[in-house]
């Protein structure tokens, strides 16, 4: 058996963690385009482009855009299943551009109802922070204070006086998953593009930090 020395100081260790939400400063709408011809590749392309070209001219001129990036095409074959042959049929081409939208998160329903005036469409929101640091910052300071605060609760419970901090670590930050949702983007005639409702969503800002301190 192997004794412990008076000399060496007890101590305690707790894990103190802390959740923080935000109101969004912005979000990042994934985009896309996808148009089929029975013709050719570049007939399915070409369509494609152009209604590329007419959502970068529509959001260039909405305020509240931050930036626009459309830089993945894909350009694929259409089939579709013939049972009485029990094989699949080509019937065209299918021509995919995508990309994101960045704006405002006040402007996200306006830019919403643009992307659908031009025939484009959603397929997901993500909101974010601008200064992300110092959410991060905010919360971590939020999770050392709760690790002192179980500190103290284990040192009254053990009729202890709380000594000094001897190690504090940071376990890691993470945020919340992104929030996504499926928008049908239609044709309309209206001369004003559509408000699409957004609600935005709260950023949550995670800290863990382990802490060990003296106990007296």
């Amino acid at each position: 058996m192997i004794g412990v020395p008076d000399t060496v100081a007890p101590v305690v260790r707790v894990r103190g963690e802390a959740t923080r939400r935000f109101a969004p400063d912005h979000a990042e709408l994934s985009v896309s385009v996808e148009r089929t011809s029975a013709v050719d590749r570049a007939a399915a392309l070409e369509q494609a482009s152009a209604t590329g070209v007419a959502l970068r001219e529509a959001l260039d001129r909405a305020p509240g855009v931050r930036e626009v990036v459309l830089s993945r095409v894909v350009v694929r074959e259409a089939t579709q299943w013939n049972p009485s042959r029990q094989v699949q049929e080509h019937t065209g081409w299918v021509a995919y551009l995508g990309g994101h939208v960045k704006v405002d998160a006040a402007a996200a329903g306006d830019i919403a109802g643009v992307v659908a005036v031009t025939e484009a469409g959603i397929s997901g929101v993500v909101w974010g922070l601008d200064d992300r640091p110092a959410a991060q910052r905010e919360t971590r300071i939020a999770a050392v204070t709760a690790a002192r605060e179980a500190a103290e609760d284990f040192a009254v419970a053990v009729d202890r006086e709380l000594g000094e901090l001897r190690v504090v670590a940071d376990q890691g930050l993470s945020g919340g998953p992104p929030q996504a949702f499926a928008l049908s983007a239609a044709a309309t005639a209206a001369a004003d593009a559509p408000r699409v409702d957004l609600d935005p969503e709260p950023v949550e800002v995670y800290a863990a930090v382990e802490a060990t301190y003296l106990l007296a």
